[in-house]
């Protein structure tokens, strides 16, 4: 078995995509058998799958970009690692086994004045190196392989596509629960997901008249006054904003009347695959990789177009046709999504670059 070192930081983080996507794809390594899996991370992380092991710490105040730079090279070099794959966009400055980085987007380059400031610093002085020091890159859609050689021309050589997939969990009970029907928005409450022209399209379709909730589900964001401007925009009695647990956040997939995702950038656009798993009709942008993920089961909109946001929701709240002819189309691509063809695909990977070694 090949001995692989995993930047494991951020399944400490399951809410957001990239801990989802991390903790799927060790599932699916741990269950190959073809591994021995070593998982760096400051803190502490539960495993007891066979062939695994955890090296973590110190914590202390150590900020976590810090030391992953200060502890992984070393680790790496004592568990004289066949490969090092990581899963978020940056590598160990000093590491000296052949390495595998994934780019899930390019926000840094394309909206960096979407991302906090300590944020975009990081990608901006990382990224680019871990793009010309990994042997591969995985991209978790074209339109992200674009954008990277789009950027960094050298990387077509080295760099190929596999998808995410949705992250589905056990459905539980929602406090929130009622029998209105509602529109489903799933991500963190920041400016790049467009939710201030979602709020305005929301108000002038005038659904929230014909007993229609809209759901913003996802963590607080920052650079955007959310709470604020709902009241602004008097939409106190038909926009829910909730902090779901990912059990719960299933119970708002299968219950939603629609996912709504009107971003003004994705890297892959978790919420669309996870959508289509419950076989929900789609309202997304007809920008970067929404189109991709997508395809047929969306309405597609210009996401700086209110009036289109706003059309779109009406569609789907009026014709029960569009509805369920999207629904349809929805469950059959949703299948094009798996895991298991993820982890086989990132498993190829791992073993051809630890070959190179």
């Amino acid at each position: 078995m090949i001995r692989v070192g995993i930047d494991a930081r951020p399944i400490a983080h399951p809410s957001t995509g990239i801990g989802q996507y991390t903790k799927h794809l060790v599932d699916q390594l741990q269950r190959s058998g073809e591994v021995s899996l070593y998982l760096y991370s400051r803190d502490l992380l539960p495993s007891t799958a066979p062939n695994t092991r955890v090296r973590h710490g110190p914590n202390g105040m150590i900020p976590n970009a810090l030391h992953a730079q200060l502890y992984f090279s070393r680790w790496a070099k004592k568990d004289r690692l066949d490969v090092f794959w990581s899963p978020r966009h940056h590598l160990p400055l000093t590491l000296h086994c052949p390495s595998v980085v994934t780019i899930h987007d390019m926000v840094w380059l394309k909206q960096p004045h979407t991302m906090t400031r300590g944020g975009a610093t990081l990608e901006r002085h990382l990224m680019p190196r871990a793009i010309i020091k990994a042997q591969h890159i995985i991209c978790v859609s074209n339109a992200t392989r674009r954008d990277l050689i789009g950027f960094a021309p050298q990387a077509a050589k080295k760099s190929s596509v596999i998808y995410a997939a949705a992250c589905q969990h056990p459905q539980n009970k929602l406090s929130h629960r009622s029998s209105t029907p509602f529109f489903l928005f799933v991500g963190t409450k920041e400016p790049r997901k467009n939710l201030d022209r979602c709020l305005q399209a929301w108000r002038d379709s005038n659904l929230a008249r014909e007993g229609f909730n809209l759901v913003l589900a996802g963590n607080t964001g920052w650079k955007y006054p959310l709470h604020e401007r709902i009241i602004q925009l008097g939409l106190e009695s038909s926009v829910i904003d909730l902090q779901p647990t990912n059990e719960e956040l299933n119970t708002l997939y299968a219950t939603c009347h629609a996912v709504v995702l009107p971003s003004l950038y994705e890297g892959f656009g978790l919420p669309l695959a996870e959508g289509m798993a419950f076989g929900k009709p789609l309202i997304t942008s007809n920008v970067s990789s929404m189109p991709e993920i997508a395809g047929d089961a969306a309405i597609l909109v210009d996401p700086k177009n209110v009036q289109e946001i706003s059309a779109a929701l009406r569609s789907l709240a009026t014709d029960q046709g569009l509805h369920a002819a999207l629904s349809e189309k929805s469950t059959a691509r949703g299948q094009r999504f798996s895991w298991a063809t993820a982890g086989a695909q990132t498993m190829k990977v791992l073993l051809q670059v630890a070959s190179t070694g």
